[in-house]
């Protein structure tokens, strides 16, 4: 007799293995995707925005003063990456909870990032 699985199933042993994180934002529990988990529409856009968090978070270590700008350009990309991962239709309620605190953010985004990292490949017995 064949192996029978479901989407379902397969989901659910994904959801196990690259568990998203579970944020309580006080009204409400909001998931936090995995970036493989997303469509490549919203990797792109997470990838990107990835990429700026990481550009600006040089620049501050360059002793280069960070400006205004900066911060707001750090603010708007920690956002969208928030809320792009968020389940769908509650990226909006993740960034309205977090009120625009950008070192609460990123805290947030470390969590995230750190939570839905993929586990270290398992060595395979010689």
């Amino acid at each position: 007799m064949p192996n029978i699985f479901t989407l379902s199933d397969l989901r659910a042993d994904l959801d196990r293995e690259f568990a998203p994180l579970t944020l309580d934002l006080g009204e409400g529990v909001v998931t936090l995707r995995n970036l493989m988990r997303v469509s490549e529409d919203e990797r792109a856009t997470v990838l990107t925005a990835l990429s700026e968090v990481d550009e600006l978070h040089h620049s501050e270590d360059d002793s280069t003063t960070t400006t205004p700008e900066d911060l707001a350009r750090l603010a708007r990309a920690v956002e969208t990456i928030l809320s792009v991962v968020a389940e769908p239709g509650r990226g909006d309620a993740v960034v309205r909870a977090l009120g625009g605190d950008l070192m609460l953010s990123m805290k947030v985004m470390e969590a995230w990032a750190e939570a839905t990292q993929p586990g270290e490949a398992q060595h395979s017995p010689s």
